[in-house]
């Protein structure tokens, strides 16, 4: 309801190997190793998600929809990359950014000192001009071929940078 989601990583879901669990196939049971704490919580948007869809082929990009008229694509593979001349972390600063779990990209949604926007190292391409998206889904033969539908109808496109 907030605009933001969250991303887990679902590895850390182990199946449970308990003997009474074997003994009952029609019951499915799973153990959590670790708390299950998200890896990234993106809080971009400013009003409901609507609709997500992940890319069928490309694992890490993801399609999100929400009730404030923008549709995103994110590329969880891509990170911040730090300016050389001006990084000159320690053996500690490093330890320290290990330590953080999970990646805030609430920050990121500040205006910039020459006044353009910041967009998240994430965010792949930014797609708005429908009002009031319902749902997204990447086309599943068409590689990059993005649909939406909407109030005002729907959309195919295709971003020339997916």
């Amino acid at each position: 309801e907030d605009g933001s989601f969250k991303i887990w990583d679902l590895t850390q879901i182990k199946p449970n190997k308990k003997p009474e669990a074997a003994s009952s196939p029609s019951s499915s049971s799973c153990l959590i190793t670790h708390s299950l704490e998200p890896i990234a919580h993106f809080r971009w948007h400013d009003k409901p998600i609507t609709s997500l869809d992940w890319h069928p082929t490309d694992e890490s990009v993801l399609m999100v929809s929400s009730a404030d008229h923008r549709l995103s694509i994110w590329d969880l593979s891509l990170e911040k990359d730090d300016d050389p001349l001006n990084a000159q972390e320690t053996n500690t600063d490093v330890k320290k950014k290990k330590k953080k779990k999970t990646q805030d990209i609430s920050s990121l949604n500040n205006k910039s000192q020459s006044g353009t926007e910041s967009y998240p190292v994430n965010l792949y391409f930014l797609h708005q001009g429908q009002r009031d998206l319902k749902e997204v889904s990447f086309h599943p033969e068409l590689n990059g071929m993005c649909v939406s539908t909407a109030e005002t109808g729907f959309q195919m496109f295709h971003p020339v940078n997916l």
